[in-house]
């Protein structure tokens, strides 16, 4: 017989896991289990380019200075389908009279006069479309106005007082000003690029020292975006990109094809971005140089739809609407109102950086770029009475805070052999936030106060796939430094 021999009981192994701040941004494209935790599997309406979370995008009225003070300016009493910034000077003082014009769904242009957020008056100019109208600044005969075309509609310039028709200009489409002339499209020749006779967009009358045009009958598509850069007249069109030349007289005027894509290239989304153009495509986001394009943003590609989509270029990014799948079953916002088009995605051409923002219907979007005042509009799609928006940096929808989420990869954390116990998870938030820890046995959720103060939660939760979430509906946000200890065993 042999004495029993007590056997070394196996301590589980503590690992602990800094995670690398959460600068990472959302990787939609890839299984969860082999993100490292700098990455999000979900992450909307948070910023997190300095590895902190803080608060995203915001929105508010044109015309309400604090949540007490009403609207100096009513609503135009119809939705808000499209918005532009009219370039104005007083045409006797100089001084800035810059517009903001909107179509609405009664088919009217109305103006709201504005000085930096604080309007002065609105009107309704007395122009109708009842087809989706385009329009471009223009300086004819020493005058700024801007020039609206439609199908349907005969051709108005408005000068900040009253429009002027032109009944023999043709239905003009995608507008452009590139050297001296005005370029588009007549909408039912979609393949034939027309342009104005030098220094009259009005003139269109078709002769070798006059109007004129471009026919591209190679396959590539229908006209959807005209875009002078580089001193070219870039045509974007349904499956590539041709360059045109247009410099003087236009029997010297010529056309090289330079891209070809793959996917369908969507109109609503071209944008000159600095020193780069960039626009969707069916098959993903691409950035054209002008020589060739480079997708841009794979990370989002695989839940990405373009539906009706709006885009611009302000302080230095990109925006975009879109339908992104979250694959979280919730509706934030105006989507449970039946909103599809319900992301925004802001992108930085320079570092590649971007963040998503979540439930804010996007019917339309542009840039006010005046000499007083620099902000980003916004025409909100479940809007009926009629408001302008403009986006702030506070994170609200009016007075109210929009959610936030940031939520790890559901991940084994390299060990997919090994059962984990979440032990501790330490991190600093200023404001109160909600802390889900997920397993796959069970999940923990904890309401964590603000501090300035490292917060320390020992959810002793075990599972083989680990996950950790931070919610916040509070504002001035501000969450970093979290460390994870697991014991593996």
């Amino acid at each position: 017989m042999f004495p029993p021999q007590k056997l070394p009981n196996k301590r589980p192994r503590y690992q602990t896991l800094p995670v690398p701040g959460f600068s990472g941004g959302v990787i939609a494209s890839r299984d969860e289990n082999l993100l490292p935790y700098a990455y999000a599997a979900k992450a909307y309406n948070f910023r997190y380019r300095d590895g902190a979370l803080r608060d995203g995008t915001g929105f508010e009225r044109i015309g309400r200075t604090s949540i007490n003070n009403p609207l100096t300016v009513p609503a135009t009493g119809s939705p808000i389908k499209k918005l532009w910034h009219y370039k104005r000077a007083n045409p006797v003082t100089g001084a800035a009279a810059d517009e903001i014009l909107a179509w609405c769904a009664d088919g009217y242009i109305y103006a709201y006069r504005i000085r930096k957020l604080s309007p002065l008056t609105f009107e309704n100019t007395g122009m109708q479309f009842f087809a989706e109208p385009d329009a471009v600044n223009y300086r004819l005969n020493s005058e700024d106005v801007i020039l609206f075309s439609a199908s349907g509609a005969e051709m108005a310039v408005y000068n900040g007082i009253a429009a002027t028709n032109y009944p023999n200009a043709p239905k003009l489409s995608h507008m452009e000003v590139h050297s001296e002339r005005l370029f588009a499209v007549v909408q039912k020749e979609p393949e034939r690029l027309y342009f104005s006779e030098v220094l009259n967009p009005t003139g269109w009358e078709i002769n070798l020292t006059g109007a004129g045009f471009i026919d591209f009958a190679d396959g590539r598509g229908a006209i959807i975006k005209l875009v002078s850069f580089l001193d070219y007249l870039y045509v974007f069109r349904e499956f590539g990109i041709t360059r045109v030349t247009a410099f003087g007289d236009q029997t010297q005027f010529w056309a090289s094809n330079l891209f070809t894509s793959g996917g369908r290239i969507l109109g609503g989304t071209v944008a000159l971005c600095g020193n780069a153009v960039i626009f969707a495509a069916s098959d993903g986001i691409y950035a054209f140089d002008g020589f060739s394009a480079n997708k841009i943003l794979p990370e989002l590609s695989e839940r990405l739809n373009f539906i009706n989509p709006a885009c611009a270029y302000f302080d230095g990014k990109y925006y975009i609407s879109a339908s992104f799948d979250y694959k979280d079953g919730e509706q934030i916002l105006d989507e449970a109102n039946g909103s599809v088009v319900s992301t925004i995605i802001e992108y930085d051409p320079r570092n590649g950086e971007f963040c998503l923002t979540r439930g804010f219907d996007t019917a339309h979007m542009c840039v006010y770029a005046a000499p007083d005042a620099y902000f980003l509009l916004f025409a909100h799609g479940k809007d009926t009475q009629g408001y302008a928006y403009y986006m702030t940096g506070e994170g609200k929808f009016l007075n109210a805070v929009l959610p936030k989420n940031w939520t790890s990869p559901y991940s084994d954390l390299g060990r997919p052999d090994k059962y984990k116990v979440i032990k501790e998870l330490s991190f600093i938030s200023r404001v109160p936030c909600v802390v889900t820890v997920k397993t796959d046995e069970r999940a923990e959720s904890f309401e964590v106060p603000g501090s300035p103060s490292v917060a320390r939660l020992r959810p002793n939760v075990g599972g083989r796939l680990v996950s950790v979430a931070f919610d916040a509906l509070n504002a001035d946000s501000c969450i970093s430094r979290p460390v994870l200890t697991v014991a593996v065993s």
